[in-house]
């Protein structure tokens, strides 16, 4: 399908009237339908006012060949059309405007609500919106046409087509908001999807065409130059076909005069449409910078999330390093008091064997059996400090788990009875050999 540019561009460099056709059968409804809520639902002023903006559109054809799209501007244009045709219709209609909007405007049952409220406002609102989002509003919405056409119109992929429309309806809801009514983006596209563009009756594309390119004939002001003689019976015919022409051409001009009047007085608030949309520009600027502030915002708070989960994670790994540097040292603690504890067991061993060996004196064997006796002791003290490390390692969660701190000592079964006879052990504490 031929894109809008396209066609404009054809009509502005060749003058085709099927291009310009063609482009007024496409947007006719968006201009309609727009200018229809600007004049409070009174269909013949909306018909004038279409015929307004697409003879503007004829006659600026050159100016706006430039645009990749032109709906924004024709929805623009159709506002502007609309407020000097309602200032002019005021006095006149007075009360009978609000009796003729429920009259024409038709309504969803679905959605009576929101279209009322949003109804008032709709149009004051897409003016407030810059060219960009204009446009994307106005090809989604109001042509009805998918993102991917929406992102072929706009030169973008259709992922972004739909990020521009949603942030387009994001401004729409906040400029809603500020005048009272409140509703969700989401209710927002189902309400315009559904009220916003109205057909235009049957017919009328024809006779806007019409209209149009009969305007903008008197813009392009010059007659074809014929550079050939013709003799006087030529010219006599020529000039009867030319008159023929002027007669319909003036009754048209008359037809359309009150446009041309209405259009000399619009150019006239040029500079106030530009130092409004100036102010749209810089409110729009604002806007901006609140939404960077505000994701700003969103990411510090994220940063500080992630620092205080590192944070912690960082605490767990040095608390884990010193609960593993803890246990290693009571291991070696444990191994320590074991060695010494079997070294004393030898030595008891030693010692009981020598107070048993009947080749010895009498003196040697009581001497070595004393000494077992002090061994002994010091077994029984060995073993009470082991306990007790091992009673305080456990209580504070140092004790490793694979430990084994098990070491008894050696008691040999024919001292069961004798005067070395070691005391009962704890039952944790059984005899190694």
């Amino acid at each position: 399908m031929i894109e809008d540019a396209e066609l404009l561009r054809r009509y502005a460099k060749d003058r085709s009237e099927a291009a310009f056709a063609e482009l007024v059968k496409r947007r006719l409804d968006l201009v309609y339908s727009v200018a229809l809520r600007q004049v409070g639902g009174d269909s013949h002023l909306a018909q004038d006012v279409t015929q307004q903006v697409f003879a503007d559109l004829a006659r600026k054809a050159k100016v706006l060949t430039g645009r990749m799209v032109i709906s924004g501007w024709l929805y623009r244009s159709a506002q502007f059309a609309a407020a000097d045709v309602v200032r002019s219709e005021r006095r006149r209609r007075g009360r009978e405007r609000e009796n003729q909007i429920m009259n024409e405007i038709p309504t969803s049952p679905t959605d009576d609500v929101e279209w009322g409220n949003l109804r008032p406002v709709l149009d004051q609102v897409m003016g407030e919106l810059d060219d960009e989002d204009r446009d994307a509003v106005a090809l989604r919405f109001f042509e009805a046409r998918s993102f991917a056409d929406v992102g072929r119109a706009l030169s973008l992929s259709e992922d972004a087509a739909r990020k521009r429309v949603a942030r387009a309806l994001d401004k729409m809801y906040a400029l809603l908001a500020r005048r009272g009514v409140t509703s969700t983006t989401a209710a927002l596209a189902v309400t315009l999807a559904n009220q916003a563009g109205i057909a235009a009756p049957v017919g009328f594309a024809a006779s806007v065409t019409g209209a149009a390119l009969a305007g903008s004939a008197t813009s392009i002001g010059t007659w074809p130059i014929i550079s050939m003689s013709i003799s006087k019976l030529q010219f006599s015919i020529v000039g009867l076909f030319v008159l023929a022409g002027m007669t319909i051409y003036i009754r048209q001009a008359e037809t359309n005069s009150g446009l041309r009047r209405e259009i000399a007085a619009r150019e006239g608030q040029g500079a106030e449409i530009a130092a409004l949309r100036a102010e749209n520009q810089k409110l729009a600027g604002v806007i901006a910078e609140v939404a960077l502030l505000r994701r700003d915002d969103a990411e510090f708070a994220l940063i500080e999330k992630n620092a205080a989960a590192l944070k912690k994670a960082a605490e767990e790994r040095i608390q884990a390093a010193n609960l593993r540097d803890n246990q290693q040292m009571v291991q070696a603690v444990i191994e320590r008091m074991n060695r010494e504890g079997s070294t004393l067991v030898g030595e008891y061993r030693t010692l009981m064997s020598t107070s048993k060996d009947q080749s010895l004196t009498a003196e040697v064997r009581a001497a070595a059996a004393a000494a077992a006796q002090q061994k002994l002791e010091a077994i029984k003290v060995k073993q009470g400090e082991i306990i007790f490390y091992k009673a305080g390692a456990s209580a504070s969660g140092t004790l490793p788990p694979q430990s084994q701190v098990k070491w008894v000592p050696y008691r040999p079964a024919q001292f069961e009875s004798d005067s070395l006879k070691l005391s009962p052990q704890p039952a944790d504490m059984s005899p190694s050999k």
